[in-house]
């Protein structure tokens, strides 16, 4: 096959941009070029059969070690030959000389195909996570309590350039007391949440959430403002029955197709 896979430069926009217009004319990752590429910390492989464009995949730096891998595409006419196996392999080659340890990303619930791929390379699913809105959301405003819980190593997300909105990393207890400072982790009788800002699209944006759920209703229906001043609830959550069961009961909306997801995780 002849494959030479290398750093992308800005030479290769519009191979790049063609090859994602043939398999999904919607595809966010022309959109997102100019973004990835201009980070000094990002890295985005391209994987070159002779002239053409067989592949490529991308990883951002989203926390010390860490990296948030995604936009893996290949050309139809060189799948099933390896080539995508061939860039994950070396990107955890690449990633591990600067010293991440490891990388993470985030495929649908209902993909099949791309669940069974990463499990194939040796990823494995560490979350399964469900968006839940409820436009319309008016809570006690009453104040809720604020702790510092011990959440070091915490699965957090935050907004990113992707497919799904989020990026996803563990956050260490230094960025967790720096968020309970801003009054952004929130936590009482063994249950938190952590709230991004507000967003003009979904209002209050709670980004983990965890605990007993009895604990996690009242967290919720108890958040004051600036949280809850205006727009609805958008809340991330495990897939866990009872902390599902906590949100049908506050009244959230259940989670769209597109909006259930797996976490997945390799060790570089």
């Amino acid at each position: 096959m002849g494959l030479t896979i290398r750093l992308a430069t800005d030479s290769d926009r519009d191979a790049v941009r063609t090859l994602c217009e043939l398999l999904d004319p919607r595809d966010y990752l022309p959109g997102a070029w100019d973004a990835w590429l201009s980070g000094p910390a990002n890295q985005m492989l391209v994987a070159h059969s002779g002239k053409t464009l067989a592949g490529c995949v991308f990883a951002a730096r989203v926390a010390p070690g860490q990296v948030f891998s995604q936009g893996l595409r290949v050309h139809p006419d060189y799948r099933r030959l390896g080539v995508g196996t061939l860039l994950m392999k070396e990107q955890g080659g690449l990633l591990r000389e600067r010293n991440v340890h490891v990388a993470r990303g985030v495929t649908g619930r209902e993909n099949r195909r791309a669940r069974a791929f990463f499990q194939s390379v040796g990823w494995k699913e560490i979350a399964t996570v469900s968006r839940r809105r409820m436009p319309q959301w008016k809570p006690s405003g009453r104040q809720a309590a604020l702790q510092v819980p011990d959440l070091n190593g915490l699965l957090v997300s935050r907004e990113g350039v992707a497919h799904f909105r989020r990026i996803f990393f563990v956050a260490d207890r230094t960025w967790l007391d720096e968020k309970a400072r801003q009054g952004r982790l929130l936590a009482r009788d063994g249950a938190h949440a952590l709230l991004d800002p507000y967003s003009s699209e979904f209002g209050t944006w709670v980004v983990a959430l965890g605990g007993p759920p009895a604990a996690l209703g009242a967290l919720l229906r108890d958040l004051s403002p600036p949280w809850s001043e205006r727009g609805g609830l958008t809340v991330e959550a495990s897939d866990h029955f009872e902390l599902q069961s906590a949100l049908d009961d506050l009244g959230l909306q259940p989670p769209e197709a597109s909006e259930a997801y797996v976490v997945v995780e390799s060790r570089v």
